[in-house]
């Protein structure tokens, strides 16, 4: 690519990341701006409020001032509420003529004079109410103690909140609730309705959020949508008349879904297959059951650094599956690799085969240890790993570098081979993953079909491993078991005391 078009190139995608950053900024200088507004509005409306009240106070004072000096000896209308005991008074223009319709005269005076009371007590709550330093919305108990204050005696509540109903039916005053105190509840949850406003303000997506947010939903969809030979091959193989799947119930087997579940289950269920050799205390997978072949089956536990294996004899195939120190945490223990050189397997054949399993750094190692034992690597299995839905494994235990999700089987050979079948089986076994380091069971089957019949011996083995015919070796088994009379008194003469998990006592 020529320089002066990377260089432009680099110039766009620079204008383009400021064009995005100008945008960002450019909106939250917006919203900034669009706070500021709504304080400045807020401020200007509080001031409109403050100058309302204080006009207000100012016209109120001087109407009752022009009202005392134009009127100093005439009384007030009265107005006695229905079911009073004195009648209502009314005054004429005349200052030294009085009329009044009343039961009697002490009456009359009495109720004057009350009035007089209420209304110095009226022109100071119109006076604190007007008073800037007072919190609205206020109640009438509040009011109360403000006007008893300014009286300098107490002032009854009930009087407050008749006059604060006065106030309301003239529009002096707002009351939207019919109540004027108004109960905590209700003002605890304004607030909190408030404050969630506020929360939920800030937590709003800005506008370049909800269009990005918009384009990846579009993305999204262009991704997920089927091709058109993705539709033609879903339509192709579209099962006739529906769907045929039935669910499987949680509870695996009928006898636990009816135990655990009273109603009827139309879910499908497993049936559990028990042979003589399941163990059910086990569980439930085929793999974890003991030894198929009890009686035909030959072990010994002991430690391969140690063992002396020429208390076996001959054998026509040897598998092993050392554990090779790969450079990695195991759940076992592993083996050096001058103690793998070490192992006397030569011992234990003259001619046959071996099935020798590695992984990773061991393949180089297994490669030096046949030649060192004596064997010419003449082929190689692939154990290729697969889950429980029988799909390929990508995510292996093991790889420093890759996931590995295979394994491979050296064979080697040894000696004049004779009696066995060649070209019966194929070089590569698909199998699924079970316990760490257990090996497939059809490689049990291919060696049984190379070379039918013969004695066979598998070194670091464990329960699951044993196999008719075979005796396997491994320091993970319990006991001694062995059938061949030879074999027997070869280990007894070697080992008098069954211990074979460590180096043997020397006579004498």
């Amino acid at each position: 690519m020529p320089a002066d078009r990377c260089i432009s190139i680099f110039s766009i995608f620079c204008h383009l990341s400021s064009f995005g950053a100008t945008s960002i900024m450019s909106d939250d200088w917006s919203e900034i701006q669009a706070m500021k507004s709504r304080q400045s509005n807020l401020r200007a409306k509080m001031l409109a409020r403050r100058k309302e009240r204080e006009g207000l106070v100012a016209s109120i004072t001087n109407t009752t001032l022009s009202k005392s000096e134009s009127a100093p000896n005439i009384s007030e209308q009265t107005k006695i509420e229905p079911g009073a005991s004195s009648a209502s008074i009314k005054t004429e223009s005349s200052p030294t003529k009085q009329t009044a319709v009343s039961p009697s005269k002490t009456t009359e005076t009495v109720t004057i004079k009350s009035e007089k009371a209420d209304t110095e007590v009226e022109k100071k709550v119109l006076l604190v109410l007007c008073d800037i330093s007072l919190d609205i919305p206020c109640n009438a108990l509040k009011i109360s103690e403000l006007t008893s204050k300014m009286l300098g005696r107490n002032v009854k509540v009930k009087i407050i909140e008749d006059l604060l109903m006065k106030f309301a039916s003239q529009q002096l005053i707002s009351d939207e609730h019919n109540d004027v105190e108004e109960p905590p509840s209700k003002i605890s949850k304004k607030s909190k309705q408030d404050s969630l406003d506020l929360e939920s303000l800030l937590s709003s997506q800005t506008a370049k959020e909800k269009e990005n947010m918009k384009v990846l939903e579009e993305i999204q969809e262009l991704l997920t949508m089927p091709t058109a030979k993705e539709q033609i091959l879903t339509e192709r193989f579209k099962s006739q008349g529906g769907a045929q799947l039935q669910e499987f119930c949680q509870y695996g087997t009928k006898e636990e879904c009816t135990k655990l579940s009273p109603e009827k289950c139309d879910k499908l269920h497993f049936r559990k297959i028990i042979h003589k050799h399941t163990d059910e205390s086990l569980g439930d997978c085929s793999f974890l059951n003991t030894c198929f072949h009890m009686d035909t089956c030959k072990w010994i536990q002991c430690d391969m650094r140690y063992f002396d294996m020429s208390v076996l004899g001959k054998c026509a195939v040897i598998m092993a599956d050392p554990p090779w120190d790969i450079h990695m945490e195991l759940p076992y223990g592993t083996m050096s690799d001058d103690e793998m050189r070490k192992l006397p397997v030569p011992v234990l054949q003259d001619d046959g085969y071996i099935f020798l399993w590695v992984t990773g750094r061991a393949m180089e190692l297994g490669r030096e240890c046949l030649d060192l034992w004596g064997y010419k690597r003449i082929d190689e299995l692939i154990w290729v790993k697969t889950n429980q839905l029988q799909r390929i494994i990508r995510t292996g235990r093991t790889g420093h570098w890759l996931n590995h999700g295979k394994e491979h089987c050296l064979v080697g050979a040894k000696g004049n081979l004779k009696g066995v079948n060649k070209g019966l089986d194929c070089d590569v076994i698909v199998a699924e993953v079970r316990a760490t380091s257990h090996k497939p069971d059809e490689v049990y089957g291919i060696i049984e079909r190379l070379s039918p019949g013969t004695r066979k011996v598998e070194l670091f083995g464990r329960p699951h491993n044993v196999q008719p015919n075979w005796i396997t070796l491994g320091n993970q088994l319990e006991g001694v078991r062995l059938k061949d009379p030879d074999i027997v008194q070869r280990f007894r003469e070697k080992f008098p005391d069954g211990n074979c998990m460590g180096p043997p006592k020397q006579n004498g």
